[in-house]
């Protein structure tokens, strides 16, 4: 996993976002994949502080994967914890079908691949 955008460009310009934990591949669940409950728990408090307690929202996916079912109920514990509101959503990554090839393109540049 390559962050796109460290802590401090996140706290600069954090103003008025609405922000999610993410998917799978987003720092709170990927601690939750490695059995790191405590830094999971960090990293969506950290997100909070940033965002503030009504801007961050706990994500939960459920597309069929083991890794969600696995981690949904932690992710539920934590919004109890630290007082976040749960939000159900799909895996998007981009809003428009015809966004799909930029949205390729870009992933080809993070893995090194060719597109097709």
């Amino acid at each position: 996993y390559k962050p796109r955008v460290d802590w401090e460009v996140l706290a600069e310009h954090a103003k008025g976002v609405i922000a999610t934990t993410g998917c799978l591949g987003g720092h709170v669940l990927q601690a939750l994949m490695r059995d790191d409950y405590d830094g999971a728990r960090a990293k969506a408090g950290r997100l909070q502080d940033i965002f503030g307690r009504d801007s961050l929202f706990i994500e939960l996916q459920d597309q069929g994967m083991p890794e969600q079912r696995r981690t949904n109920p932690q992710l539920e514990r934590i919004a109890a914890e630290l007082g976040a509101p749960l939000l159900a959503t799909n895996d998007s990554h981009y809003t428009h079908r015809g966004d799909a090839r930029a949205h390729d393109a870009l992933l080809c540049v993070q893995t090194g691949s060719l597109m097709s």
